[in-house]
């Protein structure tokens, strides 16, 4: 059971936060600054899922050998076929290799004796050859895709997977860097350099000119593009309050599932990879521009001892919510920020604890100096380095890691159903729709970990069920469970933020989901070992991490911790702020 703070010390901690909503903690200022983030979210979304569509699988067979004698053309389409291509075991053609036989020399008297004997026609004993010409691709659907361009089939099959592990790889490193420099030089200055460089990479997948080349671009796409979306999420939570943050995650997941319909769209309508790449970043330089009114986080500028960055941010709130703020730092409800007066009472307790032996730290602390108050500069070591938030981490990250490989089992898996990939995959998107909405209702009435622990043993039990029946029923629990596991995803993403203190909010959140990237990257390796989904490993994670929840507090109600010290406010016996009650 984690401890609870004292009445005093509860006081003391959510200062900053009756300073905020004084500014109002959900207005106009909010929804602008909402509006354009999302509306970045629907083109990093389309980033995200790109290569699900651009590396899709394109029905093929091998082109005919080039000196087919006279005799041969004059078969029917099919004959010829049927006496060139092999079939398998199921009796459908080969996609990959041809017969080996003398066809340049080949007489119509031969060609007609090896059609006219079946066993003779499809020996299995008959010597193949890889395709020795190259392929024919149904361009039918997709016309240009990378798979097209360097030929990523059959021997070279693996590489489009390895694209998309590369791409992920990219996140794992990306969120690692770019979440501490998140804490160290603030949200909007990280993820303003990040989008740089992501639009100049992007752009740059779109002009590849070998495999190679495109799996750099990849590499570093992922390295901002998760980055990016993840820190400007924080920053959405950072200025709303505790009333409004489910519908801001929520919102942020429905435009991300925008981002499936819009790639679609795209996809089907310019039909070349190229062209996806080159546009998806060529809009996000539209965003530049927002960064001129897109705030700092006053709670990161608070932790930071930026005051008066922080009172500047928090008065251009109250003014666009029509509510009156004390500019003035002499007035006494605003003595809290005054680093001269009360802000050393709000830093971290570190010599209490170090006393007792638990953390012993005082020594080990690297201090920044703003003026005359010092502030920490915290690093990934640090979440571990306490025992309450070094058990919420360990247990978040084997919830990152189930969520993650469940939904990409599911993305990844949406290009090998049969039938047209656009419809898949727009089925794919559609399903999370639901989900998200039913994790709004869910987490307004349950909370957060206990909405957890259901979505989770739900989509559990539906991959197993779906594994013992077929055709529509299969259909049906396949994307139930999708439904389930996107309600999780959005779930996670606020329950992750609300355990996080604002110090390691940035560092922790990208550490956790850089868990979630090694999810991702190994789910195209499991799944040609599990099938697809991989469901042995899918059901077993999920039952597994729903029965964990219930060691982690209820966020439900309270405020965001403010520093590491704080994480005791979220008690384990579900005692809510006395000013914040049957809040969502």
């Amino acid at each position: 059971m984690e401890n609870v703070k004292s009445d005093e010390e509860e006081e003391k901690s959510v200062s900053y936060d009756n300073i905020f909503n004084k500014a109002g903690d959900f207005g106009l200022y909010q929804i602008l600054i909402l509006t354009a983030i999302a509306s970045f979210a629907v083109f990093a979304s389309a980033n995200n899922f790109s290569s699900s569509l651009t590396l899709a699988d394109v029905p093929h067979v091998c082109k005919y050998p080039k000196n087919i004698s006279h005799s041969i053309h004059e078969l029917s389409s099919h004959d010829e076929k049927l006496l060139i291509i092999p079939k398998n075991s199921k009796g459908k053609f080969e996609n990959c290799a041809i017969f080996d036989r003398p066809y340049s020399t080949m007489t119509s008297d031969e060609a007609h004796l090896l059609l006219s004997n079946k066993t003779l026609l499809e020996n299995e004993t008959a010597s193949t050859i890889p395709c020795p010409n190259g392929y024919n691709y149904d361009t039918s659907e997709a016309s240009e895709t990378a798979v097209t361009e360097w030929n990523l089939v059959c021997g070279k099959k693996w590489q489009t997977d390895l694209a998309s592990v590369v791409y992920q790889a990219g996140g794992f490193f990306g969120l690692l860097v770019i979440g501490f420099l998140g804490d160290l030089i603030g949200r909007r200055r990280t993820s303003l350099i990040a989008l740089v460089f992501l639009i100049v990479v992007t752009i740059l997948s779109g002009v590849a000119r070998n495999y190679l080349f495109y799996l750099i671009t990849r590499f570093v796409t992922g390295m901002f593009n998760l980055p990016v979306a993840s820190i400007l999420l924080i920053l959405c939570l950072e200025i709303t309050g505790p009333n409004w943050r489910i519908v801001v995650v929520v919102a942020s997941h429905i435009v991300w599932v925008l981002g499936y319909f819009f790639l679609t769209l795209l996809a089907y309508k310019l039909n070349n990879w190229k062209v996806i790449h080159i546009v998806t970043g060529s809009v996000l330089i539209l965003f530049l521009s927002f960064y001129f009114f897109i705030p700092e986080s006053p709670r990161w500028l608070f932790s930071k001892r930026k005051i008066k960055e922080c009172l500047e941010v928090l008065n251009k709130m109250a003014k666009a919510n029509d509510r009156k703020f004390l500019k003035s730092a002499n007035s006494e409800e605003l003595k809290i920020l005054d680093p001269q007066q009360q802000l050393l009472s709000t830093s971290d307790n570190f010599e209490s604890e170090a006393s007792t032996g638990q953390w012993q730290q005082q020594q080990e602390e690297q201090h920044i100096k703003t003026g005359t108050v010092e502030v920490k500069t915290y690093t990934p070591i640090d979440l571990f380095r306490f025992p309450v938030l070094r058990k919420r981490v360990i247990i978040l990250c084997f919830q990152w890691f189930a969520v993650s490989f469940i939904y990409y089992s599911f993305v990844y898996g949406s290009s090998k159903f049969h039938g047209n990939i656009f419809i898949n995959f727009m089925i794919e998107g559609a399903a999370e729709m639901p989900g998200v909405i039913l994790s709004l209702v869910m987490m307004g009435l349950l909370g957060r970990n206990n909405v957890l622990s259901i979505l989770f043993i739900s989509c559990g039990v539906s991959i197993i069920i779906s594994k013992f029946v077929a055709k529509w029923p299969k259909l049906i629990f396949i994307l139930i469970s999708k439904m389930m596991i996107s309600g999780c995803f959005t779930t996670t993403y606020l329950y992750t933020n609300e355990l996080l203190p604002t110090v390691l909010r940035c560092t922790g959140f990208c550490f956790i989901s850089a868990v979630g990237r090694i999810a991702a990257i190994i789910v195209p390796f499991v799944g040609k070992i599990g099938g697809y989904a991989s469901p042995v490993t899918s059901w077993t994670s999920a039952i597994i991490a729903g029965v964990m929840m219930p060691w982690l507090p209820e966020t439900k109600g309270h405020y965001l911790p403010q520093k590491v010290s704080d994480i005791d406010r979220i008690p384990e016996d579900d005692d809510k702020e006395e000013n914040i009650t049957n809040t969502p």
